[in-house]
């Protein structure tokens, strides 16, 4: 499991929640990436890639991601929201 590196990152307070939005030049399945949360509470990943099938698991304190993809995704967003 290869760790994915966003091209860059921003960070949004949403109250007493966060979000981090990475942006990735591309994502390959079982690529991890670990936004700095304490908690991760849902994960949204963007591609207009209609033929890829995408998921994700956590690690089991819930601070990792795990990508499960069908194929690699390219330029595509990952927004995260937990603590």
């Amino acid at each position: 499991m290869a760790a994915a590196t966003p091209t860059r990152s921003e960070f949004v307070s949403l109250g007493n929640k966060r979000a981090v939005v990475g942006v990735f030049t591309s994502i390959a399945d079982t690529n991890t990436w670990n936004p700095g949360m304490s908690f991760i509470d849902a994960v949204i990943i963007g591609n207009g890639a209609k033929t890829t099938t995408y998921g994700h698991t956590l690690d089991t304190a819930k601070r990792v991601i795990t990508f499960d993809l069908s194929a690699s995704l390219a330029s595509c967003e990952v927004t995260v929201i937990g603590v």
